[in-house]
């Protein structure tokens, strides 16, 4: 035999005996040979609390209570395997207008000062819509105290998104903004609401900021109503206060804190002034039980007056992680005083 037939007749051999070692057995996508079977790289279920990714069955993070798997009431949300309240931003509209800053006083005469800022719903956070006819009103409760009809030291409607701002000159003692209806004969939708600016006197050429909440009479009833012990939530003066905390930057409603005075027993609602606090709802729509001595979820409370003139209190804050300014305000007859009692910064 020659040499290209021997090639020819190895190379044939050869052929042959790679054939006879070729395996037929062709293994999907998904799956590779276990001996002379195809199996799935990973089980074709896994088990509960896990899912398949990347070939392997791994924890399903959904599952844990604290990431979404736990099905929680509108409000709430999975914290730590139990549905706890979602935290209450203040000034944070959720839905209608928007908060905007007030503007500035930049005409201001010699002498004069600037109280700028913005209005909103205690309850919603929201500004009162354009059309409420409200205003902000400039005025010294010293001199109101001496004299009801003592005048005011500025006053302007609210603008785009409750927005304001007054300049004012003198010397007053105090300064304090109320938001109120401006026209005498408009209904009465809005309770005459006081927001404290300044406990000492302002300082000419200075710029005073602010947000000035306001109640609507409806939500005084609506508390008026859930505390029968009280005759006329206005007659005798009450001051409505927020407690914030701060969280990442974000201002929210402080839950589990102390709001404390410089005068005892004010948690004893048997007569007299009486300090209670709101529930957990955002709407302020409930009360803890008398006697309760920390904030609910909605980090609120109601300072309820007897109307025997002036109340006027230091207030601060125990309890929290943040550090909270002592702040002075009060409650007189006839009026909602409105306090906000915010971290130092």
């Amino acid at each position: 035999m020659g040499w290209a037939r021997r090639a020819a007749a190895g190379g044939l051999v050869g052929l042959m005996v790679g054939g006879a070692g070729c395996d037929p057995l062709d293994c999907g996508p998904g799956t590779h040979r276990d001996g002379a079977e195809c199996v799935a790289n990973a089980p074709v279920a896994c088990g509960e609390g896990t899912i398949l990714r990347d070939g392997r069955c791994e924890l399903d993070p959904t599952s844990l209570p604290d990431a979404g798997g736990l099905e929680c009431p509108p409000g709430t949300s999975p914290q730590g395997g139990v549905c706890a309240p979602d935290p209450v931003p203040f000034v944070a509209c959720e839905g209608g207008e928007a908060p905007v800053a007030g503007p500035g006083c930049e005409a201001m005469e010699p002498g004069e000062y600037c109280v700028t800022g913005t209005a909103v719903d205690v309850v919603t956070g929201c500004p009162p819509g354009a059309d409420a006819g409200l205003g902000a009103i400039l005025i010294d409760p010293i001199a109101r105290l001496a004299d009801p009809e003592a005048p005011p030291l500025g006053a302007a409607p609210l603008g785009p998104g409750g927005s304001f701002a007054l300049a004012a000159s003198g010397t007053p003692s105090r300064l304090v903004v109320v938001i109120d209806e401006l026209d005498e004969g408009a209904p009465d939708t809005w309770t005459r609401s006081l927001t404290g600016v300044l406990n000492a006197a302002p300082v000419a050429g200075d710029t005073y900021r602010l947000v000035a909440p306001a109640t609507t009479q409806a939500d005084r009833a609506m508390w008026a109503a859930a505390l029968p012990e009280v005759d006329d939530l206005l007659e005798g003066g009450y001051l409505v206060g927020r407690v914030l905390a701060e969280v990442d930057g974000v201002s929210v409603a402080a839950e589990g804190v102390t709001v404390e005075t410089n005068r005892q027993g004010l948690t004893d609602c048997a007569g007299g002034p009486c300090l209670r606090y709101f529930g957990d709802d955002p709407g302020l729509g409930d009360f803890q039980p008398a006697g309760a001595d920390t904030t609910g979820a909605s980090g609120a409370f109601l300072l309820v007056h007897d109307g025997s003139g002036l109340l006027q209190l230091d207030f601060t804050v125990s309890g929290g992680a943040d550090d909270w300014p002592t702040v002075t305000a009060g409650a007189n007859a006839g009026s909602a005083f409105h306090l906000v009692l915010a971290p130092s910064p």
